[in-house]
């Protein structure tokens, strides 16, 4: 198996989805085995899934969705620049954040949909409704079907591109930055930042990671200090 270049994997109950060079492995999640694997153009950085479709990205600026149980191509796109984070699926509908400073969105055939220019996108996540992108200091949330602005909040800290995406919960966007940020994802008019976070704790450094476990009561967040090492830290979600 390839193993150079970037990282990406998605598991799938007895499936384990994985990046490794230009090729997508789809493996047995208990023996290891390879069912299936996939070349595709350009060093593969990031992927997603929904149902039956499997969604990968390329440093190369290709998006590939493909049919998880054989790696058929369902359709391909590309974006004008190299893609370092992970893509977003929901209902079907794809997100990507490019190196050019802007989001795509691309409809259910995989036609561009439309795009907004943002800043340094460091993680998407999103709701059929919604995309919440990080990027800088700002975390943005995007209308789903026309890219528009919906609104912005301010968390502080430096992103650095391919840096993970918010971490959403229920009714909570969990973002990082100087601290965990909770942020309310209900619409509202542009500007209205302080509106929009719930509650901030600091962690002493810059959050660069935030992450959830399954069942949403615990998050995990990566805390850079004076530039040293990440070190990984549990809090609990009241």
């Amino acid at each position: 198996m390839e193993s150079e270049g970037y990282a990406a994997s998605v598991l799938d109950g007895s499936r384990l989805y994985v990046a490794g060079g230009e090729y997508v492995y789809c493996l047995d999640a208990d023996t290891g085995e390879e069912e299936w694997s996939r070349r595709l153009f350009g060093a593969v950085t990031g992927l997603a899934r929904e149902g039956e479709l499997l969604v990968a990205t390329t440093a190369a600026g290709e998006v590939y969705a493909l049919d998880t149980s054989g790696g058929r191509g369902e359709w391909r796109a590309s974006v004008p620049a190299g893609i370092e984070t992970a893509p977003d699926v929901s209902g079907q509908r794809v997100a990507v954040g490019c190196r050019d400073f802007a989001v795509y969105g691309f409809d259910t055939a995989g036609r561009r949909a439309w795009s907004t220019e943002l800043g340094n996108v460091g993680g998407l996540a999103a709701t059929h409704e919604t995309v919440y992108a990080s990027e800088k200091t700002e975390t943005t949330a995007l209308n789903r079907e026309t890219g528009e602005r919906r609104w912005s909040v301010d968390h502080g800290g430096v992103y650095r591109h391919g840096s993970s995406p918010p971490a959403l919960e229920g009714d909570t966007v969990y973002v990082g930055g100087d601290g965990v940020h909770a942020v309310d994802p209900g619409s509202g008019p542009l500007g209205l930042q302080f509106d929009r976070v719930r509650s901030e704790r600091s962690l002493g450094g810059t959050v660069g990671h935030v992450s959830s476990d399954p069942d949403g009561t615990t998050l995990y967040g990566g805390v850079q200090r004076n530039r040293g090492p990440y070190e990984y830290v549990a809090l609990e979600v009241r």
